[in-house]
């Protein structure tokens, strides 16, 4: 298949499964995407990661970079006002922050190209790049454990909501801030530990 082709079907895949997966009834999210905690939307992201690569000069021509600050800066702010409108009238305000919510997913997808235009920085910082976002997704894969999201984080920084906002909204961003890090260096180092092994193992 052509590059252009490949693109349209990710890009309609990816609607599919995200305006799909939105529709929510008996309190679950419609065919099997589980609010984007499923290998099936993993799958879908990938798919629609190939053909950005794939047509990225085109994309590129066609998005100028004014354009996608502009979606990453406004669309928080929408998503935050549909939540708030939600909480107003009863209506569960989490599935426009889920992980397939149309709005997010567009939004991620600015982040994503805007960091990919990313240039002229020393190579060493390249290198470090590299390795940690090979990590990122084991920062994901700690989050979502069992162990950690039902046990150790359950109720842990409540005391955070009790703060007044200008000191408790610092607060909970430099704890998030933290945790991603501690997560991040944690699975960079089982990555390397785990490449040492396999190379002792073939010497």
């Amino acid at each position: 298949m052509e590059s252009r082709r490949i693109g349209r079907l990710s890009v309609l895949l990816v609607i599919a499964c995200s305006v799909l997966g939105s529709i929510r009834y008996d309190n679950r999210a419609g065919i099997g995407i589980n609010d984007g905690y499923s290998v099936m939307w993993l799958i879908a992201l990938w798919i629609l990661g190939a053909a950005i690569k794939l047509n990225l000069d085109k994309i590129n021509a066609a998005l100028r970079s004014p354009v996608l600050v502009g979606a990453v800066l406004v669309i928080p702010v929408v998503l935050t006002f549909l939540e708030v409108k939600g909480l107003a009238v009863g209506i569960e305000p989490h599935g426009w922050i889920a992980y397939v919510s149309p709005l997010l997913v567009v939004d991620a997808i600015c982040v994503f190209l805007l960091c990919q235009r990313i240039a002229g920085l020393p190579k060493p910082v390249e290198r470090v790049l590299v390795v940690l976002s090979g990590s990122a997704f084991g920062v994901y894969l700690i989050d979502t454990s069992s162990w950690f999201y039902d046990i150790w984080l359950v109720g842990r920084f409540a005391w955070i909501g009790e703060l007044p906002l200008v000191m408790g909204l610092p607060m909970l961003l430099g704890m998030t801030l933290l945790m991603f890090v501690g997560f991040l260096l944690l699975e960079t180092a089982r990555r390397k530990l785990l490449a040492m092994v396999k190379a002792l193992a073939k010497a």
